[in-house]
């Protein structure tokens, strides 16, 4: 990866709909406090404090929320958003918001997950045969599907849900190329879950292992979690 100060895609279009009794309806998944912050207040943040310098935000349901809060600017940060008119999957999603994308690699971020990894770094040490590298987490009887990695660090195999010792689970956290969907004839709306693991070997889909705090608020129990498991800034 080169020196440009790579973009950040941020996904948050999420509904929160097993959050309901939790969040209110009208704001995205993204919104639900933490303390007295929303969550992406707090991904945001650790995007400027690490140097990051422009946002996209890719928002769908409730967008409206997401837009009044965090405006043009945060905290340094330029904020861009890829305003979805219809549901795209995770996939469409992706596709559409790298239109917005000035740097040959970004950051992608899930809008509902906090990685306390430093992000750059992660960046940084890039496979630079690889279009995507995932920042992966060790887990016991986890509710994820498991990732295996080679000796150099490519995905060989995706599991199911696994009760097994130390199995690596996406965090969440990916290095992308801007061209990673290039050689691919796409549907407008796609999964991108699907499309890694159906394509993980030819766009040699890499990862690198970390013991961090991890947290998924999309769940009840995790985001009741998160109140106490996340300093809020």
């Amino acid at each position: 990866m080169n020196n440009v100060c790579p973009d950040v895609i941020i996904l948050a279009g999420g509904l929160g709909t097993r959050l309901r009794g939790h969040i209110s309806e009208a704001i995205p998944k993204p919104m639900a406090p933490i303390g007295d912050v929303p969550f992406l207040h707090i991904l945001l943040t650790k995007c400027a404090r690490e140097g990051f310098k422009r946002v996209i935000l890719s928002v769908g349901y409730k967008q409206e929320a997401i837009m009044q809060y965090f405006g043009d600017h945060f905290l340094g940060l330029e904020i861009l958003y890829a305003q979805e008119k219809h549901p795209l999957g995770t996939g469409g999603a992706i596709q559409f918001a790298l239109e917005f994308v000035k740097s040959p690699y970004v950051l992608l971020l899930n809008g509902d997950t906090f990685f306390d990894i430093n992000f750059w770094d992660f960046m940084t040490y890039h496979h630079k045969t690889s279009l995507l590298k995932i920042a992966l987490t060790p887990l016991l009887n986890t509710r994820y599907g498991s990732i295996t990695l080679d000796s150099q660090g490519f995905i060989t195999n995706f599991m199911v849900a696994s009760d097994s010792t130390h199995s690596l689970i996406n965090a969440g956290v990916y290095s992308m190329s801007q061209q990673i969907f290039k050689n691919f004839n796409l549907p407008e709306a796609f999964s991108f879950e699907a499309f890694i693991m159906e394509h993980y070997k030819e766009i040699l889909a890499s990862g690198e292992v970390y013991e961090a705090k991890f947290i998924d608020i999309g769940i009840p129990q995790d985001y009741l979690r998160a109140q106490n498991y996340l300093q809020t800034p």
